[in-house]
């Protein structure tokens, strides 16, 4: 049982925070300043049954939050020390939490562990493409068993090293880029070609899924191809079953250190409205009745989060249990393994081939370039191209 304080008015803690009691959450608290944002401190907390035991709390949360800040004037800075501060400090005051998330292991797994030994001011072009050169032949440097990283992940590191590094150049803790566009080519993109399902495949897959809870889910992701976290933070609020319109305007996301996270849509282009053919708005109207019908059965242990797409009690659906249904879906529907994110694609694709406008597929993917889109053309064109290959049977026509 907490210790129950004589005074619960916040008390100071040597100047390192402050800690005071939450009769609601009959706990100790420890807050600390660790930033401000548009002249608002923002305060991170710990809590603990008793007050010292949330004052330590409180101290290992300041001895953190001073590890990522940076030397004093004149003290060699690492690039570990840089690359904490900017992830830290920097980057949240204008990325949006999936960006944070799809940072989170480049720096921490990729960059920190093969380059943060470096001082800042004296990495090197050479030690970059060194870098790069173990995570293309072994891989993740953290893990016990490593396996080589692909092209593109190996791009997209080096790009969130560069920003991070042309940060450093603006506040004057860095002369030049040693990763910049001066300095060294970054390393080649590879053109993965798409891994799109036939539609005897999506079939297979609408057949298995039916009769079974969020059966909608998979009917929205097959025909829209909305992104994992567009679908995931759909609200009811934002579909229209008597209009037949969905509206993205919010996607979920797990970020690290905070758990499952609602956010804003990638990009303007992302944000958009989508006309439901007639067969999905059937069957979104049936995945209302069915999930009322639940949440009355369920009563107190319904979870009321407003989302089309949740748990069996109603709670927001966490992206890597969404990914295991995913692929328990495919063996139920003996369909070979695709990524879910394959699904958006093969949605593209067969939108498309059926003759959709690649302006209007774009919108209603939520592209913001036509050279994104047209990837789905050509993997149609290659569609059309192996029909008519099945229909030689052999040489018959010779």
């Amino acid at each position: 049982m907490a210790e129950r304080p004589k005074d619960s008015r916040k008390r100071r803690s040597d100047g390192d925070g402050s800690v005071y009691f939450d009769a609601s959450r009959g706990k100790w608290i420890g807050a600390l300043i660790v930033d401000r944002r548009d002249g608002r401190p923002v305060r991170r907390k710990v809590s603990a049954a008793t007050r010292s035991a949330a004052a330590t709390k409180l101290r290992d949360l300041a001895q953190q939050v001073a590890a990522d800040e940076l030397p004093a004037d004149g003290k060699a800075m690492t690039v570990e020390q840089w690359m904490n501060y900017w992830y830290k400090r920097v980057l949240p005051r204008h990325a949006k939490p999936y960006t944070l998330a799809g940072y989170s292991a480049k720096v921490n797994h990729y960059i920190i562990p093969l380059l943060g030994h470096h001082r800042l001011d004296r990495l090197t072009p050479e030690h970059i493409e060194d870098a790069w050169d173990r995570l293309r032949d072994e891989g993740n440097p953290t893990k016990a068993e490593p396996t080589p990283l692909s092209a593109n992940t190996i791009h997209q590191t080096h790009r969130i090293l560069s920003a991070a590094l042309s940060e450093a150049v603006r506040r004057k803790k860095l002369r030049a880029n040693p990763a910049g566009r001066d300095a060294m080519k970054a390393p080649a993109r590879v053109e993965r070609e798409l891994d799109v399902m036939s539609e005897v495949e999506v079939d297979r897959i609408l057949d298995a899924c039916r009769g079974q809870w969020n059966a909608a889910r998979w009917n929205v992701a097959l025909a829209l191809g909305l992104r994992q976290g567009e679908a995931l933070g759909l609200r009811w609020e934002d579909v229209d079953l008597d209009a037949g319109i969905i509206r993205i305007r919010q996607t979920l996301m797990r970020v690290t250190g905070r758990g499952i996270v609602f956010g804003t849509p990638k990009s303007s282009k992302s944000r958009r409205d989508i006309p439901l053919p007639p067969s999905l708005l059937d069957n979104l109207k049936a995945h209302r009745k069915a999930q009322n019908e639940r949440r009355l059965a369920a009563g107190s242990f319904w979870t009321d989060s407003g989302l089309v797409f949740t748990l069996e009690d109603g709670r927001p659906i966490d992206p890597s249990v969404d990914a295991g249904r995913w692929r328990k879906l495919l063996q139920q529907a003996g369909v070979r393994h695709y990524r879910l994110h394959d699904a958006r694609h093969s949605a593209g694709t067969l939108m498309v081939a059926e003759g959709v406008d690649i302006r209007v597929a774009m919108a209603i993917l939520g592209h913001s370039q036509i050279s994104v889109t047209m990837r789905y053309q050509h993997a149609a064109d290659k569609m059309l191209v192996d029909a008519v290959q099945k229909l030689d049977r052999g040489g018959r026509w010779a």
